[in-house]
C-alpha cells in the first residue's frame, strides 16, 4: 500500500485537528509516510498483524492512519489523560500511562507490532531499559518493534547553537522537551539487551522534507544544513530503528 502526503492529510483533517494538531501534522507527516513504508515492509515478510500499540501516541495521528489504511485493531497510549476524549472519537482504546513510573497494563505476548516513535528522547534515561523490556513483554514472539528518536551527528552541536527558539512551537504537548538524545550504537545495545534483534536501522529524510530540519537557523546556514543532509551520520536526524522480538 502506497501513501502520500495528500492521502495523509486527506484522512486527518475529517477529525476536525486543532490548530496544534495541525501544526504537529505539517511538522510530521513525511515520517508517517516512511513509517507506512516500514509497516508494508513487514507486510512483505509475510508477517500477520492483527494489534498494533502506538505507544507515546501524542494526538493519535500515527495509530488513526494505521486504523483507517490497514484496518488494524489499534491501541494507544500516552501519559496525558486529556488526550482520551480525541481519541476515544476516532474509536481507537486508550490508557494514560506514566511509562517512568508505571508498567503497561497489557498482558504478556498481546501485540504484533508496537510503535514507540518519538518518546524515548523525552523520558529519563534511567528507565528507558525498563520501558524496553516492559515492550518486550507485551510483544508476540516474531512481532516487531519500530523506534525511531532523532540522534546526534559531529555537527550536531554547531548548527543547535544558531538555531532560533520557536517560541510558538515550543511546546505542542507537555514534556515536550527531549531530555536525551541518543547515539545510534547505544540505542542498539540497549535494544539487543532488552532481548530484540534489530532488522533494519535507517536515517529518516523526513525532515529534510519538511523543512525541520532547518527551522530557526539563520539563512546563511540552510544552505549548508540542507547540503549536509545528504550525509544524516553528520548532523542531528531521524533514527528508525526496525526490531523483530526473539
Amino acid at each position: 500500500m502506497i501513501i502520500s502526503p495528500s492521502d495523509v492529510i486527506e484522512c486527518l483533517s475529517e477529525y476536525k485537528l486543532s490548530e496544534n494538531e495541525k501544526r504537529y501534522l505539517d511538522d510530521h507527516v513525511y515520517r508517517y509516510i516512511e513509517t507506512s513504508q516500514l509497516i508494508n515492509s513487514i507486510i512483505e515478510k509475510g508477517k500477520f498483524i492483527k494489534k498494533v500499540l502506538d505507544l507515546g501516541s501524542g494526538y493519535g495521528q500515527m495509530a488513526s492512519l494505521i486504523k483507517f489504511f490497514y484496518n488494524y485493531q489499534v491501541y494507544a497510549i500516552d501519559f496525558q489523560e486529556k488526550l482520551e476524549s480525541v481519541l476515544s472519537r476516532r474509536d481507537i482504546p486508550f490508557k494514560c500511562v506514566d511509562l517512568e513510573k508505571e508498567k503497561i497494563p497489557f498482558g504478556n505476548n498481546f501485540f504484533d507490532l508496537i510503535l514507540f516513535c518519538e518518546v524515548i528522547e523525552h523520558l529519563n534515561p534511567y528507565c528507558v531499559q525498563n520501558v524496553l523490556s516492559e515492550i518486550h513483554r507485551i510483544l508476540s514472539t516474531d512481532g516487531y518493534l519500530l523506534l525511531t528518536t532523532p540522534v546526534r551527528g559531529p555537527f550536531s552541536k554547531i548548527f543547535n547553537m544558531f538555531v532560533k527558539p520557536q517560541h510558538s512551537r515550543k511546546k505542542i504537548l507537555e514534556r515536550a522537551l527531549h531530555v536525551k538524545t541518543y547515539e545510534r550504537r547505544e540505542l542498539q545495545r540497549m535494544l539487543q539487551n532488552a532481548g530484540f534483534i534489530t532488522v533494519t536501522a535507517t536515517h529518516s529524510k523526513a525532515w529534510e522534507s519538511s523543512g525541520l530540519s532547518i527551522r530557526g537557523l539563520p539563512k546563511q546556514l540552510r544552505p549548508i544544513r540542507k547540503f549536509l543532509g545528504n550525509f544524516p551520520l553528520l548532523v542531528e536526524s531521524d533514527l528508525m530503528i526496525l526490531c523483530i522480538k526473539k
